[in-house]
């Protein structure tokens, strides 16, 4: 990372605040040395939750807790507490591109939007209780891996992304997105939400610079590059 390291108490101090509780409720862990070294804690309270701070930056790297609520989930007060607290921890300009809610929680994907374009590599899973604001999961391993300001000249000339779908293929919505290929490459595409001739709906990412179909996702299926 490039980053300063951490000592175990200063990274107890991150975690404290970031889990607002005093650092004397947090009992150090066994330190891991992973790909991402870390600090790791368990908090001692009420709830069983542990948590990571990267020794390289002093950042989050992944909280857990079995908390649990009774509630419905209202999924647009979920997103929006999600980008708040993002927000509040140094992530802007982060949306949600996928949610699975159960037990009074929803747990969200949410990426980094740069000039409009959702940047997929970099993702976030955030597990949010929206009724109280509590956090109960997260998870920033994928940004803290990938993520970086990009040259986004790729999408500079206009593409028109109909003429690489099936025919009879309508177009939807369409965004401009960044993907991770199988050797990690990253791929500039338009993806398309596109409803065929038969009425089947599906989204096809369309590459900008070669025109080549890269991925097709029918509908309902979740988007595995960020889960």
């Amino acid at each position: 990372m490039g980053r300063e390291e951490v000592t175990q108490e200063e990274a107890r101090t991150i975690a404290a605040a970031f889990l607002d509780i005093s650092e004397s409720a947090l009992e150090p862990l066994q330190r891991a040395d992973g790909e991402i070294p870390c600090w790791r804690f368990a908090a001692n309270g009420t709830e069983s939750a542990t948590i990571a701070i990267t020794v390289q930056g002093g950042e989050v790297l992944r909280y857990l807790s079995d908390h649990v609520e009774n509630a419905d989930v209202d999924h647009e007060k979920a997103v929006e507490t999600a980008k708040s607290f993002l927000s509040r921890l140094g992530f802007p300009n982060m949306e949600a591109v996928d949610a699975f809610p159960s037990a009074g929680a929803e747990t969200l994907t949410m990426v980094p939007v740069q000039d409009g374009v959702y940047c997929l590599p970099d993702s976030i899973t955030i597990k949010i209780c929206p009724e109280s604001g509590k956090v109960t999961g997260f998870n920033a391993e994928n940004y803290l891996s990938h993520h970086s300001e990009r040259d986004l000249a790729p999408f500079d000339t206009p593409f028109d992304v109909s003429a690489a779908l099936p025919a009879g293929t309508s177009v939807l919505s369409q965004r401009n997105i960044i993907l991770h290929s199988p050797g990690g490459q990253e791929l500039f595409c338009v993806e398309a939400e596109c409803q065929s001739a038969d009425g089947a709906l599906a989204r096809i990412s369309v590459n900008v610079e070669s025109g080549r179909q890269e991925r097709i996702l029918l509908e309902g299926e979740r988007d595995p590059s960020v889960n």
